[in-house]
């Protein structure tokens, strides 16, 4: 894939969704109470002039890592960010965790489990 200010990604030539895949290193699970929910989750990345990504992350860690780096790429700003962006969505498609703007990783009860992470 081709490398775009740092971000590995590229919209799908047919202009539809990218999924990428992403192998995390060791870290926070989206949701540390669930010992055993290790399975690969979706981040939505969607933002106005930008390509919408679809990536496979299996942490917390790496799925903020993605989004800071998504936004810091295109110089993004909360408001550029298209509804939904930043969910985490497991394999049936329910939202299992949310980063927000800032990097920071949410359950889906509200309860903080990553910090954002600091470059």
């Amino acid at each position: 894939m081709p490398e775009e200010k740092g971000l590995l990604a590229a919209p799908a030539p047919s202009g539809g969704m990218s999924t990428m895949a992403v192998v995390a290193p060791a870290g926070y699970k989206m949701d540390d109470s669930q010992p055993g929910h290790q399975e690969k989750c979706l981040l939505y990345l969607a933002a106005e002039g930008c390509p919408t990504l679809r990536i496979h992350v299996r942490d917390s860690e790496s799925a903020s890592f993605l989004l800071s780096r998504y936004r810091d790429s295109y110089g993004l700003g909360a408001s550029d960010m298209k509804p939904n962006c930043g969910n985490v969505y497991d394999s049936s498609g329910t939202v299992v965790a949310h980063i927000s703007y800032n990097g920071r990783a949410w359950n889906e009860r509200g309860e903080l489990v990553h910090e954002a992470v600091r470059e």
